[in-house]
């Protein structure tokens, strides 16, 4: 199951993106509470730098402490927050809204150009701009309703849309793709109107409901909607507009819209994860799953690839082909892992634990697809994946650790107690890698507690005691760049695969000079292609993998393909 890397530098000096790197250990930058109330939700990264962060509080609260904090204004119930930090950790800006009846931030997310979209669910009276100016939307009953909104890279409110009817309507994912498109998702139950501008166009979702993927141009216009059947819970456009998407399920199920569908599963499976790569249109073109698995947490790279991290609660198969990787938990359930790559092939799978049970929070990658976990600690635990033994030691009663896996193979890079003291507990409950490499976590605590791990040089203790406060930290490693959703250079886009005669490539700009070359670097093939899509005569290579290297106005790329 484990792939053997590239490790052969070609003429041009091009490597693949998602070369491994040495593992260090990281170091404190930063750490800051909230206040007693708001805590953050989500954190993605914008064009300058900036932490974009959305997150709940109540009522009326004050995000931060100290010169630059924010006041909130809210509704009732809970309410929804959006904040963007600089990179040392200051409040650049924050708004508030909330609504008559509640409110809930479901995700964000940012374009190249900064602006923001924000997706979730509200009842009651929404004023979705929280400037004096109103902008409302009310929602169509006494059930949950969802609203998409975007703002401009300085919180200013740029346009706002509910979709809903008498039923619950759950937004589950929201992200932009290079243009400021916007692409979500949800479920829809009954009749609802999926155009949020003056045109009607229903859809009937059915008595028991139905997931839907939308796409909407960066002025909110509806561009298309699909019904999927399964409402992605993790998604990702690539750069050559590919919309990368994972859900969970369990028996056999057809994902797409007729006559674009793809069936994953069988009448056997009780619980598993699906990835599925659609086109720009948003019809699945091909798909795997992994079989045994529960409380998934998936990112994907720019190339398309998958790591997962979960649950298995009996005896699962880490390996999406026709292979096998088996893992059985020793407590009730274990922590797992795994990467698939962009064909959709298994390359390792691992997991841990003792005869307790232990879950996972959160993950995330950095830009060479080392995997980041952090998961509470209760005791002491082996969070070393493989045969090695590296205990983990809690101070207090609540703890977190901080967890990489090396993108090549899964083994241990490094894992340290995350915070904790003994005067304090904390629960860690969200992690994002920047562009940098630097980690942010997130979470709530209470108490005094340790956030540097390493030299105990920083301690944050909240304002009043017996009291529990939101918390974001920084901590720094200087390992390379990450690609942010819809921007940058990403690996073109392959298909089928795998392919037989002829390869079809998608993703490059311009006349792009290609090389063919086999696992060692010898070069077979050569030549020139157009603009994608482009086709690639490869029925004179082999059965076997080869690499293809493209240059063009995105500089040099290597990329992984299969010729049966």
């Amino acid at each position: 199951m484990k792939r053997a890397l590239l490790l052969s530098i070609i003429a041009t000096g091009a490597i693949s993106l998602w070369s491994p790197t040495t593992a260090q250990t990281p170091t404190f930058n930063w750490a800051r509470s909230l206040g007693n109330g708001p805590t953050i939700r989500k954190v993605v990264e914008d064009h300058q730098g900036r932490l974009i962060a959305i997150g709940q509080f109540g009522g009326t609260d004050v995000l931060g402490i100290g010169p630059d904090a924010v006041e909130l204004v809210g509704g009732a119930g809970n309410s929804c927050f959006l904040a963007a930090f600089q990179a040392d950790g200051s409040i650049d800006w924050a708004i508030g809204w909330g609504s008559t009846g509640g409110l809930n931030g479901a995700d964000v997310a940012v374009a190249p150009d900064g602006s923001i979209v924000v997706t979730g669910y509200f009842k009651g009276t929404l004023d979705l701009d929280a400037s004096p100016t109103a902008e409302t939307v009310v929602s169509a009953g006494s059930d949950w309703d969802l609203f998409i909104t975007k703002y401009a890279a300085d919180g200013q409110f740029e346009w706002g849309s509910m979709l809903g009817n008498a039923w619950d309507d759950l937004s589950t994912r929201i992200t932009m793709d290079g243009a400021g498109n916007v692409i979500h998702s949800h479920y829809v139950k009954g009749i609802m109107d999926m155009d949020p501008g003056p045109a009607t166009v229903n859809f009937d979702g059915g008595s028991s409901g139905t997931g839907v993927m939308s796409k909407y141009a960066a002025d909110g216009t509806l561009l298309w909607y699909k019904a999927v059947g399964r409402a992605p819970s993790y998604m990702r456009v690539l750069s050559n507009g590919s919309i990368m998407v994972s859900f969970s399920f369990g028996g056999q199920l057809t994902f797409g819209e007729a006559p674009n569908t793809i069936t994953i599963g069988d009448a056997t499976i009780s619980g598993a994860q699906a990835i599925v790569r659609c086109n720009a249109q948003g019809d699945p073109e091909q798909g795997t799953f992994i079989n045994g698995v529960q409380s998934v947490k998936v990112e994907f790279g720019p190339d398309g690839s998958a790591a997962m991290v979960g649950m298995i609660t009996d005896e699962a198969d880490l390996d999406p082909g026709p292979g096998t990787n088996i893992h059985v938990p020793n407590g009730v359930y274990d922590p797992f892992a795994l990467r698939v790559n962009a064909e959709m092939e298994g390359e390792w799978g691992v997991s841990w634990g003792d005869d307790s049970s232990e879950d996972l929070e959160a993950m995330d990658i950095d830009g060479y697809g080392n995997v980041y976990i952090v998961a509470p600690l209760y005791g002491p635990f082996d969070v070393d994946p493989g045969p090695g033994t590296y205990i983990l030691d809690n101070p207090t009663t609540t703890n977190g650790y901080l967890l990489m896996l090396r993108a090549t193979d899964g083994t241990m890079g490094f894992a340290n107690l995350l915070i904790g003291d003994a005067l304090g507990f904390v629960q860690v409950s969200g992690i994002r890698l920047t562009s940098n490499g630097t980690i942010i976590t997130h979470g709530a605590f209470r108490g005094t507690i340790h956030v540097d791990p390493w030299t105990d040089s920083f301690n944050l203790a909240v304002q009043t005691a017996q009291t529990e406060e939101g918390y974001i930290c920084a901590y720094g490693q200087q390992i390379g760049l990450a690609t942010p959703e819809g921007q940058g250079a990403a690996m073109p886009h392959l298909y089928p695969v795998p392919c037989t005669d002829h390869l079809v490539i998608n993703g490059q700009e311009g006349v792009a000079p290609y090389r063919v070359m086999d696992m060692t670097g010898r070069i077979l093939l050569s030549g020139l292609l157009g603009t994608g899509p482009a086709t690639l005569d490869v029925s004179s290579l082999p059965a076997g993998a080869y690499h293809l290297q493209l240059t063009d106005a995105q500089g040099s790329r290597t990329t992984r393909f299969v010729k049966q």
